[in-house]
């Protein structure tokens, strides 16, 4: 039932990440490791969110096959981030995400990025469209600018919370 991200949708938010060398990267949501090996290559250190423990143990294995000594996987509920190494200067989520947390925005160092899809409407159940886009924090206030048009599907966890509607 999970999704990779489409590669052309994930590089064009992980360019405009602009992730440096000495990043300390965040991925959310890294299902079997895809994006945590690529964030990896470019980051000082990273580690990986995934609540299932069948895709924890596959994106463990790829490290280990890929020789990939800078990145940690950790089983937990993506939506609550990893505050042990936090803060991060990038956050990315693997998924349309409805709802940022602010346990996440709290994670996020000053000068840090966020990156996310944000949907706009549902095109089925396997995919929300929506527009990718660019977090930073700058003396503790997040802003945003979308970035481009996306359609990718929902990361759990990350829709919003249903609300009274009159």
């Amino acid at each position: 039932g999970r999704y990779l991200m489409e590669p052309v949708v994930f590089a064009r938010m992980v360019e405009a990440a602009s992730i440096q060398a000495t990043d300390t990267v965040l991925d959310v949501g890294c299902g079997p490791g895809y994006s945590t090996a690529i964030l990896a290559h470019l980051a000082g250190a990273v580690i990986g969110l995934e609540e299932e423990s069948d895709l924890v143990d596959t994106a463990r294995g790829l490290m280990l096959d890929l020789g990939i000594d800078n990145a940690v996987l950790e089983q937990i509920k993506p939506t609550l981030g990893y505050a042990d190494q936090a803060p991060y200067e990038v956050i990315v989520i693997g998924g349309a995400a409805t709802n940022i947390p602010d346990t996440l925005l709290d994670q996020l160092a000053d000068g840090g990025r966020l990156v996310a899809v944000i949907p706009e409407r549902h095109i089925s159940e396997r995919c929300h469209f929506g527009s990718a886009t660019l977090f930073t924090k700058v003396g503790g206030i997040v802003g945003s600018r979308p970035l481009f048009d996306a359609g990718i599907p929902p990361l759990p966890g990350f829709e919003k919370e249903a609300g009274f509607v009159f």
